[in-house]
């Protein structure tokens, strides 16, 4: 396989309830953060998707689970590595991979090592420290401040203007209207 696919399973013993959902965003900023490391500068769109140059190479999904009466996070998320351009041509959306960017193949591996290990020490600042560590890395990045886009919630698209982060991680999103709105959870579409 040329591309990262994998599944993380967090044990959420720790961590508030009320970052559960910023985990998803933490595991993006994180691994835009090792990306830069590497000299690619990718963007995080809300809450936590990665592009480049308005492309797409990675998505993240969770979902929280409960086994033994203990609650976990299952994190899926997929990378696009090693990709050629002929792969990416029908998927009728703007994608592209670490290899097109770089003109060089990577070493999958070794990504996902650094990423395990700055996801772990990522949950545990989260523990102690909460999101804002991760929303003032955001608001350094690429982040789409101030851009048109649509929030899809529960099957519903507003138009409006993306305006800012709460310090939970929630999105201030301005309505064409004018009004100013806190969307949880949702898809964002530029």
């Amino acid at each position: 396989n040329k591309n990262l696919y994998f599944n993380l399973f967090i044990p959420l013993d720790g961590i508030q309830e009320s970052y559960y959902s910023q985990i998803t965003q933490i595991a993006a900023i994180s691994l835009a953060q090792i990306l830069k490391e590497h000299h690619i500068d990718v963007a995080v769109k809300w809450p936590n998707d990665l592009l480049w140059n308005q492309q797409k190479i990675c998505g993240i999904i969770s979902e929280r689970l409960l086994f033994n009466k203990k609650s976990s996070l299952s994190l899926g998320i997929g990378l696009n590595v090693n990709t050629d351009p002929s792969d990416l041509e029908n998927i009728g959306r703007p994608a592209t991979s670490l290899k097109i960017i770089t003109q060089k193949t990577l070493n999958r591996s070794n990504l996902l090592q650094l990423f395990i290990s700055k996801l772990e020490l990522a949950l545990e600042k989260l523990k102690t420290e909460g999101f804002l560590p991760w929303k003032n890395e955001w608001l350094q990045m690429d982040n789409f401040l101030g851009k048109k886009a649509h929030v899809v919630e529960f099957g519903k698209s507003i138009s409006g203007t993306i305006y800012n982060i709460n310090d939970d991680g929630s999105l201030l999103f301005q309505k064409e209207d004018g009004e100013i709105i806190t969307v949880y959870a949702g898809d964002l579409e530029l």
